[in-house]
């Protein structure tokens, strides 16, 4: 008679189909045997490892101070300790217009009219009523080039100093502090250092406000500091 055949039957070593129907996907628990060597699952980043997959612990701790990634926690240095660095500092660079001020005191000069009230020499050439001996213009410009030559040594001693790898000038070693990038914890370099030096002026300017801001500045920064992203550290012994 006519009809449909029925459906060959499992092989005899075949898993009994589950309970809710079908067949599991080969290769799989209770499924047909695979047909071919099983697809290893793609590697993943090793237990404890460095990087964005490491632990919650290698990160750098809360709170004021600096972790150099790998090395240990740094706290940041305090308003005295920066403030008597500066004094030294200050002490160093003004050595370096030494030479300018002798140029003045020593060099050449010319006698010329001029006005004296009380002992000081107030104008030259209107209503004279004593002589002056004055530098001549030869020492007035080798002042100037000694003047500009300081100021060229002050900027390449912050520059060179705090910029580079120890990041201290002297008076920052004998404190024992030092310049660090703000997000690396590495030097900042002479470039930045040169814009460290001429951001102190701005710092200056309303009463050294800039520089007093680091005591209530929750990263301990003074103006200086802010303007080209770096920390001021105590310097590992």
């Amino acid at each position: 008679m006519g009809g449909t055949p029925p459906p060959p039957p499992p092989p005899s070593d075949a898993p009994p189909p589950p309970p809710g129907g079908g067949w599991s996907p080969p290769g799989t628990p209770g499924g047909w045997p695979s047909t071919g060597p099983a697809a290893s699952p793609p590697p993943g980043p090793p237990v404890g490892s460095s990087g964005p997959f490491a632990p919650p612990g290698a990160y750098a701790p809360p709170g004021p101070g600096y972790d150099y990634g790998s090395g240990p926690y740094v706290p940041k240095a305090g308003f005295w300790a920066r403030f008597a660095a500066l004094i030294i500092d200050s002490l160093v660079v003004g050595t370096f217009s030494v030479p300018a001020y002798l140029a003045v005191v020593l060099g050449p000069k010319r006698t010329t009219t001029c006005t004296v009230e009380d002992g000081t020499i107030t104008g030259f050439g209107e209503e004279p009523n004593a002589l002056c001996e004055v530098p001549t213009t030869g020492t007035w410009v080798l002042f100037a080039i000694l003047a500009l030559a300081a100021i060229v040594a002050a900027v390449v001693y912050y520059a060179k100093l705090e910029g580079g790898p120890t990041g201290a000038t002297l008076g920052k070693r004998a404190l024992g502090i030092k310049v660090v990038d703000k997000y690396t914890g590495g030097p900042i370099g002479t470039g930045r250092g040169v814009g460290r030096y001429f951001a102190r002026i701005l710092s200056a300017l309303v009463c050294y406000l800039g520089y007093l801001w680091m005591l209530w500045d929750p990263e301990k920064q003074c103006w200086h500091d802010k303007m080209v992203n770096d920390y001021v550290v105590k310097a590992p012994s």
